[in-house]
């Protein structure tokens, strides 16, 4: 998928990078390693979560990593063992009259609209945005037992 980005609301990235400027260098290195663990995590469980009979796409999800910015971006699609997975927010979403769309991504998923040239009607098959937001959530609870509320 192209640039699926998951991210706390602007308040909410304040209130964190205000909260990582009060606690320890070991504390930050512990925020670090968190993050690197559930993004981790996430990409691992859409991988599982994704369907057996869409192995490229398997292939294709990944994550980088940047411990400096205490930032994680995980995607879906683009290369995946040679080949380039272009259906991945297609068997996510779904296509034709099919399409299921969760209301938290909806200005996401817009740009995959297609322009109803062809009839291909597949059921959504979930499996990036629920990794992501379990794994948001356990995330989320760590950070809260470090301090972060």
């Amino acid at each position: 998928m192209s640039k699926p980005y998951i991210i706390l609301s602007n308040s909410e990235i304040r209130k964190f990078n205000e909260w990582t400027k009060t606690i320890t260098r070991e504390n930050k290195n512990e925020c670090g390693n968190l993050l690197v663990r559930h993004s981790m995590n996430i990409a691992r469980r859409a991988m599982m979560f994704a369907p057996v009979n869409y192995g490229f796409l398997r292939a294709s999800i990944g994550r980088s990593y940047e411990r400096g910015s205490l930032q994680a971006t995980i995607s879906a699609g683009g290369q995946g063992r040679g080949v380039n997975v272009n259906y991945a927010p297609y068997v996510e979403f779904g296509t034709g009259n099919r399409v299921v769309v969760p209301d938290d991504v909806k200005d996401y998923a817009i740009q995959f609209k297609g322009a109803g040239i062809r009839k291909v009607n597949n059921r959504a098959q979930p499996y990036f945005f629920p990794a992501v937001r379990l794994g948001f959530k356990e995330m989320m609870i760590e950070l809260n037992k470090m301090g972060f509320k």
